[in-house]
C-alpha cells in the first residue's frame, strides 16, 4: 500500500512550525553539548536523542505528502543483519502514525473552540 499524498490530510502550517521549533531546540542543544562539559551532560543527550529522532518523524511526514522519502536507506540494525527492507512500508508506516497528530480538527471541534 503506498502512502497517498493527495489524500492525507493535516495540518501542514503546524507541521512545518514544529519542524522550526524542534531544528532550534536542536540548535540550542548543539551549541550547550560542544562546549567543554563541566558537569554530566547524559540529560541534555537524550533530550537531544530525543528531539533528533522526533525531527526525523515530522521529516517522514513532510516528505510523504510531497510523494517524496525522507529515510532513503535501512535502519542501521537491519543493514547489520542483512535483512530485507521495504522503504516504501517503513516511511509509509511512520508518516501514518504522526500524521494523527497533524490531523486538521473536525468541524464540531472547531466550532466548539471558537464558542466560549
Amino acid at each position: 500500500m503506498l502512502f497517498d499524498p493527495i489524500d492525507i490530510d493535516i495540518d501542514l502550517q503546524r507541521l512545518r512550525r514544529d519542524i522550526a521549533s524542534i531544528s532550534a531546540q536542536c540548535r540550542d542543544l548543539n551549541r550547550v553539548l560542544s562546549r567543554t562539559w563541566t558537569r554530566p551532560m547524559a540529560d541534555e543527550q537524550r533530550r537531544k536523542a530525543h528531539l533528533t529522532r522526533r525531527a526525523t518523524e515530522l521529516l517522514v511526514l513532510l516528505a510523504r505528502t510531497r510523494g517524496r522519502f525522507h529515510i532513503t536507506s535501512p535502519p542501521r540494525a537491519l543493514r547489520a543483519a542483512a535483512a530485507p527492507w521495504d522503504r516504501d512500508a517503513w516511511n509509509n508506516r511512520i508518516a501514518a502514525r504522526v500524521a494523527l497528530d497533524y490531523a486538521p480538527p473536525s468541524p464540531s471541534q472547531a466550532n466548539e473552540v471558537a464558542t466560549p
